[in-house]
């Protein structure tokens, strides 16, 4: 048998915190929208997480790393480092 992923484990936890939250937000609201925005919420500062703290480097070269070739091109091989 194999050892579960992240992405497993992750679900497991969203599919009995999801439910729960709607419900708590249920009962304290006495509807359903309350736990929906909540979850929506959770989404969109998972969303900020993602855009502000994960380090994802840029595949294109910048206008720093390209050489010129003195006739106005761009010579943008000298930047592709392997």
């Amino acid at each position: 048998m194999s050892r579960p992923n992240w992405r497993d484990e992750n679900r497991q936890v969203a599919r009995h915190f999801g439910p729960w939250y709607v419900g708590v937000m249920k009962d304290a609201t006495g509807s359903y929208s309350g736990g929906l925005c909540g979850l929506a919420q959770f989404g969109f500062v998972a969303a900020k997480i993602t855009v502000l703290f994960l380090d994802i480097p840029n595949p294109a070269p910048s206008r720093l790393e390209c050489e010129h070739t003195g006739n106005g091109a761009v010579d943008r091989s000298a930047a592709i480092v392997r």
